[in-house]
């Protein structure tokens, strides 16, 4: 009975560094096959920062067939987002219009 105890400890140590060996050789050889299929991440990309929140954007589209032509109007509700920037041409209260084509703009319409 001395004799299987004994044999049982030997077995125990024997088996134990052999199987923590074994482990840490498939450890770094699966490390070492992950580097080499990693790719470069892209950076990242952030959205820019808003200046306004907009709340209603009304878009009014009248087609003329006949002319072959197509008028439209853009009308755009929006709350500002901390420190509006300061733009001459933009006056608090005050509507603006601007055309498409970006040459006019009146104010208070």
């Amino acid at each position: 009975m001395r004799t299987t105890i004994i044999l049982s400890v030997c077995v125990l140590l024997v088996a134990s560094p052999a199987s923590a060996l074994e482990y840490d050789w498939l450890a770094c050889g699966h490390v070492h096959l992950a580097a080499e299929n990693d790719k470069p991440s892209p950076p990242r990309q952030f959205v820019p920062s808003r200046l306004v929140d907009v709340l209603h954007f009304k878009l009014d589209v009248t087609p003329n067939f006949r002319a072959r032509t197509v008028a439209g109007r853009a009308t755009v509700t929006f709350k500002t987002i901390g420190k509006t920037p300061s733009r001459p041409e933009a006056r608090p209260g005050r509507p603006q219009r601007t055309r498409g084509d970006g040459q006019s703009r009146d104010q208070g319409v």
